[in-house]
């Protein structure tokens, strides 16, 4: 939460406004922003709170309320906020970013891809715009993926890091290059031995695609030992299909 605040807080355009309460509400967001970056979301939530009260058309207000809910895990709630910002602002990068990873986030695909699109528009270079476009097209679209992954700018070190071969192999497979694609899983998890993502997409390429059950439960395997807490929903499904293909 706090790199994602430290990418959106400076994005927003709070300034001073006349009225009766509206003079207040740059304090507001202020003392908002503060309580967000300090893990009070709850306080924060008040603050924007109040400030929507005094200006309900403020967009930084609605944003920043956004993110309050995120952080509480009220992505609903999130997405309604910022998507009234978008409405309000339609020329702010903030506003239709932030929209589109709140709806990527809750697996709201159309949203998410408009809201992006338009983000795109207005920072056509963004690297976190194209990295959140190739992930929501790999779920509907993977030949759309591919292209956004391409439009990364020219940056070496960003090719042969561990996510981007993993983006980019799971595209390939997707659109049928198996051999290639696997080439880059398997560079994404060399690079990065124990990322536990890494080898669950390798042990769902040898299931289910290269149809190599052995091999694949080497790597589930290994993902159980590194994955996240046994609550965890991918880590249930993952165990369940360990035992599906052993028998035990």
């Amino acid at each position: 939460m706090k790199k994602l605040l430290t990418y959106i807080l400076p994005l927003l355009m709070i300034t001073a406004v006349s009225g009766c309460g509206r003079k207040d509400v740059p304090t507001l967001l202020g003392h908002a922003a503060a309580a967000l970056e300090k893990g009070k979301p709850e306080t924060a939530q008040t603050l924007t709170e109040k400030a929507i009260h005094a200006d309900p058309e403020n967009a930084d207000a609605l944003l920043l309320h956004a993110l309050t809910r995120e952080a509480q895990e009220d992505l609903t709630s999130a997405i309604n906020a910022a998507t009234k910002a978008a409405g309000l602002r339609p020329d702010s990068f903030a506003a239709q970013y932030t929209r589109g990873r709140l709806c990527a986030a809750a697996g709201n695909n159309p949203d998410a891809l408009y809201a992006l699109g338009k983000a795109l528009e207005l920072r056509p270079k963004d690297r976190n715009t194209l990295i959140l476009l190739a992930n929501v097209n790999m779920r509907v679209n993977p030949l759309n993926a591919m292209r956004y992954l391409a439009m990364f700018p020219r940056n070496d070190s960003l090719w042969r890091s561990a996510a981007y071969r993993n983006q980019i192999g799971i595209g390939m497979i997707l659109n049928g290059s198996l051999k290639k694609g696997a080439e880059n899983l398997r560079d994404a998890q060399r690079v990065e031995p124990k990322n536990p993502i890494y080898l669950l997409n390798m042990a769902r390429f040898c299931d289910y695609y290269a149809k190599r059950t052995d091999i694949a439960v080497q790597y589930y395997q290994q993902y159980l030992k590194l994955a996240p807490a046994p609550g965890n929903s991918l880590y249930k499904t993952t165990e369940a299909r360990l035992q599906r293909i052993t028998g035990r």
